[in-house]
């Protein structure tokens, strides 16, 4: 939820996917299945408004990655530990 804060104060005005904080998580959401990186109105920004829209979509795919990485390990991790 503090990214989704974080993309709708800087990104909300800018790129109409992070215009409400409900549809900055439903575009997190769907960045998290895979739909998409890139917003289609990030074509309209320019400059330092477009590199720290880069900045948050890398930190949040680095977020869930490590987060899914956690939950596979510990599945792997436990059924390791039941079968020893």
């Amino acid at each position: 939820l503090m990214l989704a804060f974080m993309a709708h104060w800087m990104l909300g005005t800018h790129i109409e996917e992070f215009e409400t904080f409900g549809d900055t998580v439903a575009s997190q959401a769907r960045m998290l299945f895979g739909e998409f990186i890139y917003a289609g109105s990030a074509d309209e920004i320019k400059g330092s408004m477009l590199m720290m829209y880069w900045i948050y979509a890398f930190t949040f795919m680095l977020v869930v990655f490590f987060l899914l990485l956690n939950f596979f390990l510990a599945i792997i991790v436990d059924s390791f530990a039941a079968v020893k």
